[in-house]
């Protein structure tokens, strides 16, 4: 489900912005985190996500990475 609203949201996103008299190109990089039950803090959970939104970036525009906690 959280995937399904992730490529909705970039979609709406990839529209280009009128500034001005100019068009601005817009993407989007996000990273997803999941609570599994397991004993973590808010912090650790925006530390997921974070090492996530960091492999979206690196993947390149308009992406969206899940933590995996084998990968980290």
């Amino acid at each position: 489900m959280a995937r399904s609203v992730v490529d909705k949201l970039i979609q709406a996103l990839r529209a280009l912005y009128r500034l001005g008299s100019d068009q601005i190109p817009a993407s989007a990089s996000i990273g997803l985190a999941y609570f599994g039950g397991e004993e973590l803090t808010a912090d650790g959970l925006i530390k997921h996500a974070d090492a996530a939104l960091y492999k979206a970036k690196h993947a390149g525009r308009d992406r969206y990475r899940v933590f995996e906690p084998e990968a980290a």
